[in-house]
C-alpha cells in the first residue's frame, strides 16, 4: 500500500500498508505506509526537502498504546506527527512525500533466507542479520552503541536479491512476502536493540535511487534515536475484531485511466498519475488479514481487517477505510465507504469498482 498521492510501503518490507514511485495505495491506510496528500519524490531526486539535522527532535511526542514494548518517541520534523498505525508489534511512520519510511518491528519469528517456513527468533539475532551475506545482502557503516540504556548495533542494510521475511514478521501464520526482509530496491539504515524480550528492529527505509536520502539516512536515524525512549506502562489491549468469514475469498478488480479521470484524487489525474493505470488489484481476505497486490507495482499490502454482515474495516481503527459491502449472487462486492473520510485516494482505489470473486 504506498507512494502517489497515496502511499504504502512496498512488500512490508522495509519495504508497509503499498506502493512505489507514483503507485496508488491499496485500502487498508495503515501499516507502512498511510496515504499521503502529496506526491512522492521522483526516483533518484532524493528528498532535500527533508531535514537531515542529527539536532535532538523538536517535533511533536508519541506514546504507544497496543506496541507490546513500550516506547515514547519525540518525532524528528522528517516525519509526519503520527504513524500510519500501530499494532502490537509494528509501528510505521512516513514522510510527506512519501520517500522516507521509519519502522518499529518487534520479531515474532523469521524466514531464514532460503527458507519456506518460519523459525523461532534466533539466539544471537545480530550474527543471524549479519549472516544474511551469504545469500546476497551487504551490511556497511556498523556502530556499536547503545539506545536508552540498552545495547544497540547499526548497519545500513542492502542486498542483490529479495529476501522476504528474513527480518522477521510481527505475528505468526503470515507469508514471508507480507513480513519484513532486505529487498534489493531499498537501503535500511537499522537499528538492533537488545531488550529483555527480544530485539527491538528500528529502521529507516530509503530507495537505493534516492542517493540524498540513503546519505541523510545515518543523521536521521540518530535524530529519530535520539527521541526514542523505553516506557513502564501497561499495555493497552485493542479491542477485538469480530472476524466474521463471510467474505474470506480472493478478489481482483482494475481501475482505468477512465477511472482515475472521473473518481480519483488531483494527483490521480495528472500526466504522472494517470501512467499508472490501469492496474489491476487481487485481495485476500482470510482469517482477519487482507493482503492485496497490483499489476502496475511489485508492492505487497498486508493489513488486519474486521468483519461484520454488510460491513468491513480494512486497516486499522485509526487510518483503516470503514466501508459498507453488499454482495451479488455471483459473490462480486460492492463497497462504499463509511465517513469519515481519512484517505480519499483509498477510498477511490478500493470502493470505485466492484470486487469480483476469483474462481477456485
Amino acid at each position: 500500500m504506498k507512494q502517489h498521492t497515496h502511499v504504502r510501503a512496498p512488500k512490508r518490507i522495509i519495504g508497509a500498508a503499498v506502493i512505489a514511485v507514483l503507485a496508488v495505495t491499496a485500502c487498508g491506510g495503515g501499516s507502512g505506509n498511510a496515504a499521503k496528500p502529496t506526491p512522492a519524490s521522483a526516483p533518484g531526486s532524493g528528498s532535500g526537502s527533508l531535514p537531515a539535522s542529527s539536532s535532538a527532535p523538536s517535533g511533536p511526542s508519541y506514546s504507544t498504546r497496543f506496541f507490546s514494548v513500550p516506547f515514547d518517541l519525540a518525532l524528528p520534523a522528517f516525519l509526519d506527527p503520527t504513524p500510519s498505525g500501530e499494532e502490537p508489534n509494528f509501528v510505521t511512520w512516513g514522510s510527506s512525500d512519501g520517500s522516507v519510511a521509519a519502522r518499529f518491528l518487534r520479531p515474532v519469528v523469521v524466514f531464514p533466507p532460503g527458507s519456506t517456513d518460519s523459525t523461532t527468533l534466533p539466539a544471537d539475532f545480530v550474527a543471524y542479520l549479519l549472516g544474511q551475506t551469504d545469500h546476497g545482502a551487504h551490511f556497511a557503516d556498523r556502530e556499536d552503541t547503545t539506545v536508552d540504556g540498552h545495547k544497540t548495533i547499526i548497519v545500513t542494510g542492502t542486498t542483490d536479491q529479495s529476501l522476504d521475511g528474513s527480518l522477521g514478521c510481527p505475528g505468526t501464520g503470515i507469508e514471508a512476502d507480507a513480513c519484513f526482509g532486505l529487498q534489493p530496491e531499498f537501503s535500511l539504515r537499522v537499528a538492533v536493540i537488545a531488550t529483555d524480550t527480544g530485539p527491538l528492529l528500528i529502521w529507516l527505509r530509503s530507495s537505493v535511487d534516492a542517493s540524498a536520502d540513503v546519505t541523510a539516512s545515518h543523521q536521521r536515524l540518530d535524530q529519530l534515536l535520539a527521541g526514542f525512549h523505553f516506557a513502564t506502562r501497561a499495555v493497552e489491549t485493542a479491542a477485538a475484531a469480530t472476524n466474521d468469514t463471510e467474505y474470506d475469498g480472493v478478489y481482483t478488480w482494475t481501475i482505468t485511466k477512465e477511472d482515475a479521470l472521473a473518481h480519483g484524487t488531483p494527483s490521480d489525474q495528472t500526466p504522472e498519475g494517470l501512467a499508472v493505470f490501469p492496474n489491476t488489484f487481487t485481495a485476500t481476505l482470510k482469517n482477519g488479514r487482507v493482503h492485496i497486490t497490483e499489476t502496475s507495482t511489485r508492492d505487497v499490502e498486508d493489513d488486519p481487517y474486521e468483519a461484520s454482515p454488510g460491513h468491513l474495516l480494512l486497516g486499522d481503527h485509526t487510518t483503516g477505510l470503514s466501508a459498507t459491502v453488499t454482495r451479488d449472487p455471483d459473490g462480486t462486492l460492492h463497497l462504499t465507504a463509511v465517513p469519515p473520510i481519512l484517505d480519499a485516494g483509498g477510498v477511490f482505489i478500493c470502493t470505485t469498482e466492484p470486487w469480483v470473486p476469483v474462481a477456485g
